[in-house]
């Protein structure tokens, strides 16, 4: 006997797909069904990620499925990345993980990371991205007064003065420039000790010192108006502001995203500093 042989194929499944099916079978004799319950299985939804803490140099992350979740999870895939960084970093976790600790990262640094579950027919969608940012601030600068000291022919800069913002600092970077004029002459990259001495001035003038530092959370820079003292230990009347007294030249190697508002109010040192000091 020949039978006809039917196949019903559903390429769009969703959640509606799911139900009672039935198949019903006739001859010139008569005819005879069956019901077949068919259960349509998905790609798990999107997990919620949430932060649970940061510290200096790691994030706790937390996830949940959505609550129609039924069907078993096989696992996770987690990518997280540095904010300015475009490629990702994937981690698989097993199922029954709920939580992870993204460590050994940058002090004051922002990163992003988002998760998907996957079962299985297939990986879910990835749960929207989250942003957080471990424990930590840029450098701190002194007091001018606590900053610098000078004679009349050097400066020097006390960068012990400064204070960590909670991150480790990782270095100085120092230039001059005769007041008035607009070229910086670079005199120090990535110093590190407690102090830098600016020497080969000339006595009785006006300079601008400017002093950037820089940790894992960003820099931080400053810019003050010094004086060298006169041969016989004097100080010199306070020099107008003018053009060249901050507005002219550009800080060198200086980014114009962040120069503008990074730096200090310029200052006459005149007042408070001390005047002599061991070089």
């Amino acid at each position: 006997m020949k039978i006809d042989t039917t196949i019903v194929e559903y390429n769009q499944v969703n959640e509606q797909s799911s139900g009672n099916f039935t198949c019903t079978a006739s001859n010139t004799i008569g005819e005879d069904s069956i019901v077949y319950v068919v259960s349509a299985v998905l790609p798990p939804g999107a997990p919620t990620l949430s932060l649970q803490y940061t510290t200096a140099s790691s994030i706790k992350l937390h996830w949940q499925l959505p609550g129609d979740t039924t069907d078993p999870i096989l696992g996770y895939i987690l990518q997280h990345k540095q904010g300015s960084e475009t490629d990702w970093h994937t981690v698989e976790l097993s199922p029954d993980v709920t939580s992870y600790i993204m460590d050994m990262l940058k002090c004051g640094t922002t990163y992003n990371a988002k998760i998907q579950a996957r079962n299985k027919v297939s990986i879910g969608p990835p749960s929207e991205v989250l942003t957080a940012t471990t424990r930590g601030g840029r450098p701190k600068p002194p007091k001018p007064e606590d900053h610098v000291h000078m004679n009349s022919t050097a400066i020097k800069i006390n960068f012990y003065a400064w204070r960590d913002g909670g991150c480790p600092i990782l270095g100085f970077r120092v230039s001059y420039r005769r007041a008035g004029t607009e070229h910086w002459i670079k005199v120090g990259d990535g110093l590190s000790t407690a102090s830098h001495v600016v020497g080969d001035l000339t006595p009785a003038t006006w300079y601008e010192l400017a002093v950037e530092a820089y940790s894992d959370a960003g820099v931080e820079r400053v810019t003050l108006r010094v004086d060298t003292h006169t041969l016989a230990g004097g100080r010199i009347p306070p020099a107008a502001v003018g053009a060249g007294a901050g507005g002219g030249g550009a800080w060198p190697g200086a980014g114009a995203a962040r120069g503008a508002s990074l730096r200090a109010v310029l200052v006459s040192c005149g007042a408070a500093a001390a005047n002599i000091f061991e070089i």
